[in-house]
C-alpha cells in the first residue's frame, strides 16, 4: 500500500502496487477498481467539489477519476507539448488552500492549471528554483508557501504568488 485517502461520503481510496482499491464504509467491504488492475499507483487526492480522485501512478502518468461517471482520463508526458506532465513518475499529490492540484515527480514539480501543467523545474543557475526535480513531499504553510521535500535536494520553500503575478 503507498497511499489512503478519504472521500466525503468516508469510504477510503487505497493506492497499491497492483492497482486501486476502495472501502465502502456503509458496507464494510473492499471493492477493487477493474479498470486499474495491474496499475502501480503511488498517491491519491480527492478533490471534493469536482467528486473527483486524482491518481499519481508509478509510469503511467497522472489519472483523473470522475467517481460520479467512473470515468478516467490520463495525463501524460509528452515532448512535443510543453504544457504536458513533465514525467510520468508520480510520486505525491497535493491539492493546496486554493484547491489547485500540485503533481511531484522525477523531473520536478507541476501545477495543474486551466487544461495544462505549470512547471516547476529544478535549476542549476536559479537560486529560486527547486534544489533537486526529484519531488517526494508536500505541504502548504499558513501563508500559502509550498514545502516541497525532495529526494536529494532537501526541503525548499515556495511561494506561488509571486510566479503568478509576474509578468
Amino acid at each position: 500500500m503507498w497511499d489512503v485517502e478519504e472521500d466525503p461520503s468516508g469510504d477510503l481510496w487505497i493506492a497499491t502496487t497492483s492497482g486501486l482499491a476502495r472501502w465502502e464504509r456503509a458496507k464494510d467491504r473492499v471493492v477493487r477498481h477493474e479498470k486499474l488492475a495491474g496499475t502501480f499507483i503511488r498517491a491519491l487526492r480527492f478533490q471534493a467539489k469536482d467528486r473527483v480522485l486524482w491518481i499519481g501512478t508509478a509510469d503511467a502518468g497522472l489519472l483523473r477519476l470522475d467517481v460520479s461517471k467512473d470515468e478516467i482520463t490520463r495525463f501524460a508526458h509528452d515532448p512535443s507539448q510543453s504544457g504536458s506532465l513533465v514525467d510520468d513518475r508520480v510520486y505525491v499529490l497535493y491539492l493546496d488552500g486554493k484547491d489547485r492540484l500540485w503533481v511531484g515527480t522525477d523531473s520536478g514539480l507541476d501545477r495543474w492549471d486551466a487544461g495544462s501543467f505549470v512547471h516547476f523545474p529544478a535549476e542549476a543557475k536559479d537560486p529560486a528554483s527547486l534544489s533537486d526535480g526529484r519531488v517526494r513531499a508536500m505541504a502548504e504553510d499558513d501563508d500559502g508557501s509550498l514545502w516541497v521535500g525532495t529526494s536529494g535536494g532537501g526541503l525548499n520553500r515556495l511561494d506561488p504568488r509571486p510566479a503568478a503575478s509576474s509578468a
